[in-house]
């Protein structure tokens, strides 16, 4: 999915769209998401807000997940996920999201065969400094979209 659809298709999620997150994701590359510092995100202290912090790294770890199954006709649905909060996170923030290729061929291999899969997702969260503010593990169900 080039840039443009998938900015498209972030805006067209009515949780995650006042967020503005940016995706990229070129073949052979980790999916990177971004999310700019603005009062919006923010919690009581100032500070960015978890659950965006969440959702910042759930984006880009749910893209690379469905770049496996894209094209056969899956979606993903997160399944389990694990994360630590690092630090406070008071800028422009980066989520960078990859499966791990001795991962991605048996999942995909398994969707093909059985329609059902499971894929785990790792991603990294940093700031404008780049000091890293959230670690992850996204598991993901990949399943046929129903018609």
């Amino acid at each position: 999915m080039k840039a443009a659809d998938l900015d498209s298709l972030l805006a067209a999620i009515p949780f995650s769209a006042p967020l503005g997150l940016r995706a990229s994701a070129e073949a052979g590359k980790p999916v990177q998401v971004r999310m700019a510092f603005t009062k919006l995100i923010t919690n009581y202290i100032g500070t960015t807000h978890a659950g965006a912090l969440f959702t910042l790294a759930e984006a880009a770890a749910g893209i690379a997940a469905h770049r496996l199954v894209e094209e056969l006709g899956g979606i993903v649905l997160l399944k389990e996920a694990t994360v630590r909060f690092a630090r406070r996170a008071e800028s422009d923030l980066t989520a960078t999201a990859s499966l791990a290729p001795q991962e991605a061929a048996p999942a995909r291999a398994a969707f093909e065969r059985e329609r059902r899969a499971e894929a785990s997702v790792k991603v990294a969260v940093a700031d404008a400094g780049g000091n890293c503010v959230l670690e992850g593990s996204f598991v993901y169900a990949l399943r046929p979209r129903k018609s």
